[in-house]
């Protein structure tokens, strides 16, 4: 799981995928991933209904989107009143039960149906939904872990390894006032949002993240920093203290890699009743961001000390600038390697949870969940197959991505066989 995407440098080389391929894969899984709704609904595509027409597949669509209800009891409920009805390829929702095709229908075998038309390519499961649908709706799940999971931690982990790799241990320095209370304030705001889980208060949950906002202010802020010095040295309190970035990242880093994944996962889950899809990507993240903390950090140590960093610093730049604006472009490379290696680690982690029947509720399809019924009825070959083929060739298209992007950041080379 997040251990193969820490340890990556050393299986690389060992599988290789033709990069026409790889794009074929990334193309298909992107493609079913967007329009899954499209693809394998019981809802048609567009009817008429009293003369006017409607497009019900993609109002579904727009209304994830937005989190409005959902207009499937409606439609489906003006099913005899539908004309000029256009149906999706695949007329089955992953929801969709079929009663007379339940109990494990092979793909192969012969079903109850009216019509080719309604055939379970890929067969059924115990309660007789299609998996072919739930394949192409696994798909958007696995997506949207993939990439909800590496944006976070990017969003951590990047931020956190420049500070470090360019302040190290010293150059960052604040006044013990601005560090107390900084640190008082952002500890109030995270506790009244571990309220706000408790207690759903919307006042509460604006109150931490405004608090939360302004520690980073207080902290960040030039000018804040500034109007606070002069205040002090009025007072006569201008001591300042280094903060060792580098020691307390290498350190968390540590406990990190000491602890198997697997374990943290499932105390995460534990406290989590039911996790959706925004949560799971969130404990999944907290499991990656010291990878790309470490990897930005490692990349800031080696550009920082190039010339035009120094020219730069004799330009009176201000470290920000320095930051995001010299170093940070230059970096971006084997961040988008480590997010390539990420996406697949996720995704990997998500079906292993799933499989294992931790993770999303029931009503949530996913690769994961369909591996883990296999298991009730063995001589089910298909559902183990065919979401194991998915799993298996999405994520070796992403580690065959970064894999890639990789050589072609050593060595130039186009990405071409």
């Amino acid at each position: 799981m997040i251990e193969v995407f820490q340890n990556r440098g050393k299986a690389r080389g060992k599988v290789k995928m033709p990069a026409y391929l790889t794009m074929a894969i990334c193309f298909i899984w992107l493609f079913t991933a967007l329009f899954a709704d499209q693809l394998a609904n019981e809802l048609p595509l567009t009817c008429k209904i009293d003369g006017q027409r409607h497009f019900p597949a993609f109002r579904e669509t727009l209304s994830k989107v937005s989190g409005q209800s959902s207009p499937r009891i409606y439609y489906l409920g003006k099913k005899e009143e539908m004309e000029s009805v256009v149906r999706a390829p695949i007329p089955y929702s992953p929801q969709t039960i079929d009663r007379a095709n339940a109990g494990y229908i092979s793909p192969l075998g012969p079903q109850n149906i009216s019509s080719q038309r309604y055939r379970h390519w890929l067969g059924t499961d115990g309660m007789g939904r299609d998996v072919l649908a739930g394949l192409i709706h696994g798909s958007r799940v696995a997506l949207i872990i993939g990439l909800l999971s590496v944006l976070a931690a990017m969003l951590v982990g990047v931020l956190f390894g420049a500070a470090a790799g360019f302040f190290g241990d010293q150059s960052w320095r604040l006044n013990i006032l601005e560090i107390a209370g900084g640190t008082i304030i952002l500890t109030v705001g995270l506790y009244l949002l571990y309220l706000q889980l408790d207690c759903g208060g919307s006042w509460l949950y604006l109150s931490g993240w405004l608090l939360a906002s302004t520690a980073l202010v207080y902290l960040w802020s030039s000018t804040v920093k500034t109007s606070m010095r002069a205040a002090l040295l009025r007072l006569g309190l201008s001591g300042t203290m280094g903060i060792p970035l580098d020691l307390i990242l290498l350190r968390l880093i540590e406990i990190f890699r000491a602890v198997p994944s697997l374990f943290i996962l499932l105390a995460l889950l534990a406290i989590i009743e039911s996790p959706g899809i925004l949560q799971m990507s969130l404990i999944i993240s907290l499991l990656m961001w010291p990878a790309f903390a470490r990897y930005t950090r490692a990349e800031f140590l080696s550009l920082r000390e190039q010339e035009f960093v120094q020219a730069a610093q004799l330009l009176r730049r201000s470290k920000n600038y320095i930051i995001f604006r010299e170093i940070m472009p230059l970096a971006i490379p084997p961040i988008a390697v480590a997010a390539a290696f990420g996406v697949s680690s996720a995704i990997l982690a998500e079906s292993t949870l799933s499989f294992l029947g931790i993770g999303f509720s029931v009503e949530q399809v996913s690769w994961g969940s369909m591996l883990n019924e296999a298991r009730l009825y063995f001589r089910a070959w298909w559902l183990a197959v065919f979401p194991g083929i998915a799993i298996f060739a999405v994520i070796l298209s992403m580690n065959s991505l970064g894999d890639y992007i990789s050589r072609q950041k050593s060595t130039g080379i186009k990405m071409v066989d």
